[in-house]
């Protein structure tokens, strides 16, 4: 397994609403957000645990 970590910052003026859901891909066995809600320039970070690469 391998981890990527972002971070996330809403720059719109509304307020945005996260879903961890968004974030799954193939190959994502995890999704962790800190925060679902973000105001306007608020930042969260997010976590995703995905399946290594064969080697």
């Amino acid at each position: 397994l391998r981890g990527e970590k972002y971070q996330l910052t809403n720059v719109s003026r509304t307020r945005m609403v996260l879903d961890e859901r968004d974030f799954y891909r193939r190959g994502v066995f995890a999704v962790m957000v800190d925060a679902l809600e973000l105001g306007a320039g608020e930042a969260t970070q997010v976590m995703v645990v995905l399946e290594a690469p064969d080697a």
